[in-house]
């Protein structure tokens, strides 16, 4: 085949031609990348991290219920009578002692028997639900039998401490002989102090009977 001069520059043309709009694609193709690439702000990961601040909000801190311990307050009723200026059946908290108890009822009366008051009366002693204290008169000293008679009546009603009693006060507990005793003396060296006086049941030999004769005559 014989191309002709002029159809041999027409080819040259339209190669020529071919290859510069090529090229012109493959600029305006760069461009576009370079572009989208530095110009267009990368929104995308600022909203994914819009949304994963908002999708996890702070969860506020709850105190749950067995953190919150209420403290139950218990009462108790006494009586006290005598030679007080204000005789009474008094609700105390529970552990109140007899000093307190007297402030309560605005002190003795001048006629108040001062050898009771100074060599009897406990005034450290911790009350018990249910109880009398009587204060004696001065004029009740003439009696040949006052010493004996309300050194009993206190002695009878002294609280026993059963953490720290030893075994002679631990036997003046009802039905608690020696060798109970021994046991609860040994049961607080193996296991410590009593948290509760209820806990005295874990004792060998002491069960609800026991405990409940013995329930108003100790403390922790």
């Amino acid at each position: 085949m014989v191309y002709t001069k002029s159809k041999l520059k027409l080819n040259l043309e339209k190669i020529y031609k071919s290859k510069i709009f090529v090229t012109l694609l493959f600029v305006v193709g760069l461009f576009s990348i370079v572009a989208f690439t530095f110009l267009i702000p990368p929104t995308k990961k600022n909203d994914q991290l819009a949304f994963e601040t908002h999708s996890q909000p702070e969860t506020p801190a709850v105190l749950g219920s067995s953190d919150v311990k209420e403290e139950k307050t218990e009462y108790i009723y006494v009586q006290i009578s005598g030679a007080i200026k204000k005789p009474q059946v008094a609700k105390l908290k529970k552990g109140t002692r007899v000093f307190e108890l007297i402030e309560m009822s605005e002190g003795f009366t001048d006629d108040v028997s001062n050898a009771f008051v100074n060599k009897i009366l406990n005034l450290a002693k911790v009350l018990i639900d249910g109880e009398k204290l009587y204060i004696p008169f001065s004029i009740e000293e003439l009696d040949s039998n006052f010493a004996t008679k309300y050194t009993s009546d206190e002695t009878e009603s002294t609280i026993v401490n059963i953490n720290t009693a030893n075994k002679q006060q631990l036997t003046t507990l009802p039905n608690v002989g020696e060798s109970t005793a021994d046991k609860i003396i040994d049961y607080r060296t193996k296991n410590g102090p009593f948290i509760e006086i209820e806990d005295i049941k874990d004792v060998s030999g002491i069960g609800d009977k026991t405990f409940e004769d013995m329930k108003n005559l100790i403390t922790i």
